[in-house]
């Protein structure tokens, strides 16, 4: 297939594009708004920089494809309260640009990476894709926008579109802001750990285990459908800093810095499923398999450094 991948300079880009290739697939895809701080994938028959926003240039860039797999936009629940017009910007305007230009050039299907944040605080156990959406950030809400402009475009346009929800991912080329970022960070210093609260609960998956399930989104037959992209499996900060300790034959001292905001998530675990059963995917590598793994590639990427 000839596929498109918005933000394919992104974390979970980078991957994407690799695996594609190595499936057999073309690929092209918008890198970033700019030249600027958008490393350009390996293997990207044509890469792009314009704002995801405009619809005229998206339907430029995609002509001709097959498919588009749309991973644009920011992905920080903190920064989108500091900046709530960019994140309603990128991800809701720039789903409709990608929408659009699905119309405009018929290309009938499309994968779009949502976010479990369109769940808000569902409460205990493991939350379906049923549940009611209650974002509690401007991040969360935006990607419900997104998620009802595909919705509405499957009825009237007759698109073809998978929406996957993932939940925590994890791996090489992670945002350093992240928990995961910053707890090895941490663990690099040999100091100590220094981590907000130990409490909240969230469902990890690996970027390679995130790659798999998109691909497979990419064959799916049907019309229309929403899928969680997680393990079910509840792990605590406190557990997870355990795990990376290990990784790292650490035992270094944990200190809490403050305590859960108003709008931080306590419990985030998804409901497996529907992916396994439709979709045929299920996390393969658990969490200290994926950390063992990412501490092995970034002290690998620091060596081909020196």
């Amino acid at each position: 297939m000839k596929v498109y991948v918005t933000g394919a300079g992104g974390f979970i880009g980078h991957h994407l594009v690799r695996e594609l290739r190595q499936q057999g697939h073309r690929v092209s895809g918008l890198v970033g708004a700019t030249g600027d701080g958008f490393p350009e994938p390996i293997g990207l028959e044509q890469a792009h920089y314009f704002d995801v926003a405009d619809p005229q240039l998206m339907t430029q860039a995609i002509n001709g494809c097959d498919a588009v797999i749309h991973l644009a936009g920011p992905a920080s629940v903190a920064a989108s309260f500091e900046n709530p017009r960019h994140y309603l910007r990128t991800h809701a305007e720039g789903t409709l640009a990608v929408v659009q230009a699905c119309k405009t050039c018929k290309i009938s299907r499309l994968i779009h990476l949502s976010s479990a944040e369109v769940y808000g605080d569902p409460g205990p156990g493991p939350v379906a894709e049923s549940a009611e959406l209650k974002a509690r950030s401007p991040y969360g809400a935006a990607k419900i926008a997104a998620e009802q402009l595909i919705r509405s475009s499957v009825s009237a346009y007759g698109l073809k579109a998978v929406i996957l929800r993932p939940f925590s991912i994890y791996g090489p080329g992670m945002s350093a802001r992240s928990l995961i970022g910053t707890l090895f960070s941490e663990l690099s210093k040999n100091t100590a750990i220094r981590i907000q609260t130990l409490s909240p609960v969230r469902d990890y998956v690996s970027v390679w285990d995130a790659v798999a399930a998109i691909c497979l989104a990419l064959q799916w037959e049907g019309q229309f459908e929403i899928f969680n992209l997680c393990s079910g499996e509840g792990i605590s900060v406190h557990r997870l800093i355990q795990l990376a300790q290990t990784v790292f034959q650490a035992d270094l001292p944990i200190f809490e810095t403050g305590s859960p905001r108003p709008t931080d998530l306590t419990y985030l675990v998804g409901n497996p499923q529907k992916i396994q059963s439709q979709l045929q995917w299920q996390a393969q590598i658990n969490l200290q398999e994926g950390l063992a793994r990412l501490h092995s590639e970034e002290k690998t990427k620091v060596r081909e450094a020196k």
